[in-house]
Order: C-alpha cells, then sequence, then structure tokens
C-alpha cells in the first residue's frame, strides 16, 4: 500500500466519525462509487489515484504531489472525468495533457485584433 494512503487511513476513519458519516455519506460527497469508497476504507487500493484524491479532499487531507499516481489537481481531473463518462484512465489522461500544456498555452501572445478593413 502506498505510505501515503496507510497515512491517511487512519485520519480519513475519525473525520468520518467526527462528522457521524458513513460510506454513503463519503459517496455523495466525493462523487467516488461505493466500491471504490470501500476498497480505500479497507486499505485494499495501493497506489493514489482520483478517487483516493477524492477521499483525501473530502477528509480535508492534503496529498504530496510527488508522490501520486496522477500528479493532478483535483479539479481538472474531476472536469475530465465527467466530459469522458466517469473513465478514470482516459480523464487522467486528458487532465495531464491540459496540465502540460498550461505553461505553454500561458505564455503565448495576445491575439492581435483583426485588422480594419479600408470601405
Amino acid at each position: 500500500m502506498d505510505p501515503q494512503i496507510a497515512e491517511a487511513l487512519p485520519r480519513i476513519r475519525a473525520y468520518m466519525k467526527r462528522n457521524n458519516h458513513r460510506q454513503k455519506d463519503v459517496v455523495l460527497l466525493t462523487k467516488v462509487s461505493q466500491p471504490q469508497v470501500s476498497k480505500v476504507l479497507a486499505g485494499a487500493r495501493y497506489r493514489v489515484t482520483d478517487d483516493v484524491l477524492a477521499i483525501f479532499q473530502y477528509a480535508g487531507i492534503q496529498s504530496e504531489p510527488e508522490s501520486t499516481a496522477l500528479r493532478l489537481p483535483l479539479p481538472l481531473s474531476q472536469s475530465a472525468r465527467q466530459v469522458l463518462e466517469d473513465n478514470p484512465r482516459a480523464a487522467a489522461l486528458v487532465a495531464r495533457l491540459v496540465e502540460a500544456m498550461l505553461p505553454i498555452l500561458s505564455n503565448l501572445p495576445e491575439p492581435a485584433s483583426a485588422p480594419k478593413e479600408d470601405s
């Protein structure tokens, strides 16, 4: 199991207990499927994925980008999942592509206004 997940599990469970939440509450608040929530809480996930990051965010746990499998900002990843019909692998690839393009896109010059035609 990823050490980040192992360290987070007691904190996630404590957060759930403190807020009187059950797995179904975590599912509703994170939009992560019940089987995936169950796997994370049982310690049956071995790498940090978008689903794990969503549960971390739910519990207020900051993840370390160097150790995450996808290295994605969560909102971008979730948006890509919605567009790609909840396919986490495809969403991760699209989100990584967009994330990689951001520095290039931000350095592009502003488009010049269209030249005025003489009439």
